[in-house]
């Protein structure tokens, strides 16, 4: 009897435990990021009544201050709240993941290569630094809370240039393989298109492989 009394209870806990919020970010290369850090800071503390802020990624990492766009950012989180650190793979700088430590410990941090086109078109080199074919990846982060499963963190940066076509085929790379536990996939996309529904549609279309998983 005593153990069925405290069942709901230790389901509320786990619940509790397991509910939080994703932010995902592009710092647009850390442009006017000193105006924007002390909004972390109340954005942590309004995210409490969802569960709290969980898990941040960031893409579009730069040299900031002494180290980087990710430092500063995990550092003024943590004004909010909670142990911040930074998720990283020397392959990909520019994109970070950053979690809060009294949640979760990071086991695999492992950045992923993605299609890459073979060229660009006349207009797309105008807008793609260097003029050429960027090589994007995707990081992987597989963070283990205190208890239940793993959640496998995947942040994104699809490619600007192509069609969507092509960013649905980086996207699947992106999710490709088992998940050893739930699976978070954020970022930026870059699926456009001229109207609202076909932009939906497409949207829908890219994300799929993740449904799928």
């Amino acid at each position: 009897r005593a153990s069925r009394s405290a069942a709901p209870h230790t389901r509320a806990v786990i619940a509790m435990i397991t509910r939080f919020v994703v932010l995902s970010h592009n710092l647009m290369d850390a442009r006017h990021l000193d105006a924007l850090l002390p909004r972390y800071a109340k954005l942590q503390r309004a995210a409490r009544r969802g569960g709290g802020l969980g898990v941040v990624l960031l893409q579009e990492n730069a040299p900031f201050g002494a180290t980087d766009a990710a430092d500063a950012v995990a550092a003024a989180l943590e004004k909010g709240g909670g142990a911040w650190r930074v998720a990283r793979d020397a392959a990909e700088p520019r994109l970070a993941t950053l979690y809060d430590a009294t949640r979760w410990r990071a086991d695999r941090t492992k950045a992923v290569a993605l299609p890459k086109l073979d060229a660009l078109a006349p207009h797309e080199r105008l807008y793609i630094k260097g003029g050429t074919p960027e090589t994007k990846r995707a990081l992987r982060v597989e963070l283990r809370p205190r208890r239940g499963p793993t959640l496998d963190a995947i942040n994104v940066h699809l490619d600007a240039a192509g069609s969507n076509a092509h960013r649905t085929r980086q996207f699947a790379a992106a999710v490709s393989g088992r998940a050893r536990g739930r699976l978070l996939v954020a970022g930026d996309t870059n699926c456009f298109a001229p109207a609202r529904a076909a932009q939906t549609a497409a949207l829908d279309t890219l994300l799929a492989p993740a449904r799928r998983r």
